[in-house]
């Protein structure tokens, strides 16, 4: 019998929570590392440098065209034949990536408006080849030890951290910077790789087959998630080509918190896919029950962070990017309140893939983002910036929308909306406390601080969250 076989409610949700601690380290340290180079650049050239992000981790979803999706799904449903399917994937990635990262740098010379932004551009579209490697740790998702991912996602944010610190202390610009994230992007692969070959088996050669299904059953899979990608990323080039490099760095600035803010529901998805993937065939009653925990857990991870962006955006902008970025406190707001729908999205999306409906997953992000352009093209010339966080969060809804619709009636699932309400009334409590206390003259460590205190207390004062779960998560469930 498999690992997921038997993984029960209680290791998966201790899965979860060693993810989410781990991830809301790298988050602190992804805002950290955001704010200085925004400092260190200015309005200008963080808006070269945001603009460079987004063409190449757009073109990573050309590379990888939901590869590392299907193949978990494939091993979790045929854990007979994962060393197989970890092979099949690793030739895939590599055969995509040369191409894509030809198409990435033609993207980027394009688009570039000066010498500086098209080297910087190139170096990281080296990113593409480099990261092959480290899509190997898709085997640790298929063990739920995910621990290990975040082990590695942390080292690759304190190594990072540490080159911008030095790069910005030595005032050095883009050119240095795109050169440490390719070298600690390249390290943190190889050592991810090496782990895994040495710990799991991968079966390389005899994947040919497995190779020619991966590809067939990638191309639907993967163009759903590249569209759904797409309309997140595409406001980045059209803020910088239709309003220019200042907004494009005042609209990245505030993305990046809300992009920060995504490996909260990534880090529920990555521990609960693989899981539901096993279930879908075989017990059905199993998967909605994940999706009402799943459904918890994003409403108790998306409905704070609202309300305290709601409450004290300003002085967050002001600590993070200064006196001069305190304008895009609005777009924060905003681009916020997409995060809850985000944040569903990441279950509606991940559960159509589970469930075999990558076509319906295609045709719902297809009209996200045609919705999504017409409303940057027809607003961004008028409004700037603000309107592609209006577009942002006007699409998420829209998605959320088409995708839970067809979730709900494939699984038969009824999401009971009791903790979401629960937690509603908890977030909403937090956020006019700290709303209150701001109106007092509060520090914003002091905000943070209320916030962090109050927010748990009132989950378990309204019993969104049970005690005795709590306790029982905290003793470690034995392997399975």
């Amino acid at each position: 019998m498999s690992t997921l076989a038997v993984v029960g409610r209680r290791r998966a949700s201790l899965d979860i929570g060693v993810q989410i601690a781990g991830r809301v380290l790298n988050l602190a340290l992804g805002i950290l590392v955001t704010a200085v180079i925004v400092r260190h650049l200015g309005e200008g050239l963080f808006g070269q440098w945001a603009t460079v992000m987004a063409v190449v981790q757009l073109a990573g979803q050309f590379g990888t065209l939901g590869m590392d999706v299907v193949a978990v799904r494939s091993a979790a449903a045929e854990p007979e034949r994962e060393a197989t399917w970890l092979g099949a994937q690793l030739v895939l990635r590599g055969l995509a990536a040369v191409p894509v990262a030809l198409g990435c740098a033609l993207a980027i010379v394009l688009l570039s408006s000066d010498d500086d932004m098209t080297v910087a551009g190139l170096v990281i579209a080296g990113t593409l080849l480099t990261g092959t490697l480290g899509s190997l740790g898709i085997a640790w998702q298929l063990r739920v030890r995910n621990d290990v991912n975040i082990g590695f996602v942390t080292l690759n944010s304190v190594l990072w951290t540490a080159v911008v610190l030095a790069i910005a202390a030595d005032g050095g610009g883009m050119v240095p910077l795109a050169a440490g994230f390719l070298v600690v992007g390249t390290v943190v692969s190889v050592l991810q790789a090496a782990l895994v070959l040495r710990r799991v088996p991968v079966q390389v050669r005899g994947s040919r087959r497995a190779v020619a299904r991966l590809a067939r059953l990638t191309v639907p899979v993967g163009l759903g998630t590249l569209l759904m990608y797409a309309y997140g990323q595409v406001d980045q080039v059209l803020v910088y080509r239709i309003a220019g490099d200042q907004q494009a760095g005042l609209y990245g600035a505030v993305y990046r918190v809300l992009g920060s803010a995504m490996v909260l529901p990534g880090a529920v998805m990555m521990t609960l896919f693989p899981i539901i993937s096993a279930a879908r065939a075989t017990n059905p009653e199993r998967v909605r029950r994940l999706l009402q925990v799943a459904t918890d857990y994003m409403a108790m991870a998306s409905l704070p962070a609202l309300a305290f962006t709601l409450a004290a955006a300003e002085p967050v902008v002001r600590l993070l990017y200064g006196g001069d970025f305190v304008p895009a406190a609005g777009a924060l707001r905003i681009l916020m309140a997409a995060f809850v729908p985000v944040c569903f999205m990441f279950l509606t999306g991940n559960m159509l893939i589970a469930l075999g409906r990558q076509r319906a997953l295609i045709v719902c992000a297809l009209i996200a983002l045609a919705f999504n352009v017409a409303l940057n093209l027809a607003l961004l010339p008028r409004y700037g910036y603000e309107a592609a966080a209006w577009a942002t969060l006007l699409t998420e809804i829209l998605i959320l929308g088409l995708t839970a619709r067809l979730v709900l009636r494939d699984t038969g699932a009824q999401v009971h909306p009791g903790r979401i309400a629960r937690a509603s009334v908890a977030a909403c409590a937090m956020g006019v406390l700290v709303a209150l206390l701001r109106t007092e003259g509060a520090p914003l460590a002091a905000l943070v601080a209320a916030a962090a205190v109050t927010y748990p207390a009132l989950l378990l004062a309204v019993r969104a969250l049970d005690g005795d779960e709590l306790r029982a998560l905290a003793r470690r469930a034995p392997p399975a």
